[in-house]
């Protein structure tokens, strides 16, 4: 049965408003000012950087709040309105997808192939670049598939291409297991070590966007 607003969220309750902004991955606190409707509500417009963050209208967002005993929740929604109520700034946002329980980005795992190259490192120093393709990516980690098997605890440099960025986080090898029927390939488990938050945002960022463009198409 699809969970609706009325039965989850009230006036002044605490949400979390997430925006892909193209560089970085933003998370802003709002509150919710009125329940239209179980497909529109009104929230406060944030504040980012002690500044009025500019929701236009059209603009695309997710609306992330947590229910006691219930755990977390979040849909995408649209802003598709704007208007002054006494001293603060409200957007009018509709729902756009069904409400589901919320997984961090940060270590939701999202199924995606992308090209690589890995820099392996012996005592500080790069002693090898291979090439590979990843299985999924999160803000923590990656899988990947390689010709090389790899030691647990190699540390490695990650060069990964999104869309038109490179990003380079550090990482260590958790697991590596041949894949059965597949002559000298491996599946290698990293986790990222020390990652800038500035990589991970943009790592973040990028699963977002990958899930509303699979959203729109009707693909999840």
């Amino acid at each position: 049965m699809e969970k609706k607003i009325s039965e989850l969220l009230n006036i002044g309750e605490k949400i979390e408003i997430e925006i892909d902004n193209e560089e970085s991955f933003l998370k802003m606190k709002s509150t919710v000012v009125r329940v239209i409707s179980d497909s529109e509500i009104s929230v406060t417009i944030p504040i980012h950087q002690g500044k009025v963050y500019p929701l236009s209208i059209g603009r695309e967002l997710d609306i992330v709040f947590h229910k006691e005993n219930k755990g977390r929740f979040y849909f995408t929604g649209e802003v598709i309105n704007r208007m002054e109520r006494g001293n603060f700034k409200v957007a009018i946002v509709k729902k756009v997808s069904d409400i589901k329980y919320f997984q961090r980005r940060d270590f939701f795992r999202f199924n995606i192939v992308l090209d690589m190259d890995l820099e392996i490192f012996e005592n500080g120093d790069v002693v090898k670049k291979i090439s590979a393709v990843s299985k999924d990516i999160s803000g923590g980690g990656l899988r990947l598939i390689t010709k090389e098997e790899l030691a647990i605890n190699t540390v490695v440099k990650c060069i990964i291409f999104l869309d038109d960025k490179i990003i380079e986080p550090f990482g260590k090898v958790t697991r590596c297991v041949s894949l059965p029927d597949v002559i000298k390939k491996y599946e290698v488990g990293v986790c990222f070590t020390g990652i800038d938050e500035i990589i991970r945002s943009k790592i973040i960022s990028f699963i977002f966007k990958s899930q509303r463009k699979l959203r729109k198409k009707g693909l999840i």
